[in-house]
């Protein structure tokens, strides 16, 4: 933007990336691979604790803290709010609830194939 006005910098932009060479190391080959569905324990989660959003890059868990700093897309704290409410209420959008729910430390997760239930809930016999 140029005083109010969208201005194509592209050619600009790639000029200036085309001067620094980027330092990372390609990790996937030419793909990034095939995602695995994960199923989540239920029993993992307790849906009666307090849930409460904490600024733009936390929500606070019952006594866990559910750290959002990773998140780019947030920009409000009334997403972080609705993240929580979401994971009270399960009703979510998919990226940012996703996000939010990785980041629950004590969540455990079983790799899955196939949609449906778990083969066990998680807890050793």
């Amino acid at each position: 933007m140029e005083e109010y006005a969208p201005v194509d910098l592209t050619e600009k932009a790639k000029g200036i990336a085309g001067r620094y060479r980027a330092e990372r190391k390609p990790e996937g080959g030419r793909e990034f691979g095939r995602l695995s569905e994960r199923i989540p324990f239920g029993s993992s989660v307790d849906n009666r604790v307090k849930i409460d959003s904490r600024g733009i890059k936390s929500i606070q868990f019952g006594y866990r803290q559910i750290d959002l700093a990773a998140v780019e897309q947030l920009v409000d704290v009334s997403q972080t709010r609705d993240i929580g409410d979401a994971i009270y209420f399960a009703i979510f959008r998919d990226i940012e609830l996703a996000s939010a729910i990785n980041r629950l430390r004590s969540l455990r997760v079983e790799q899955s194939s196939t949609y449906g239930r778990p083969a066990s809930d998680g807890k050793k016999e």
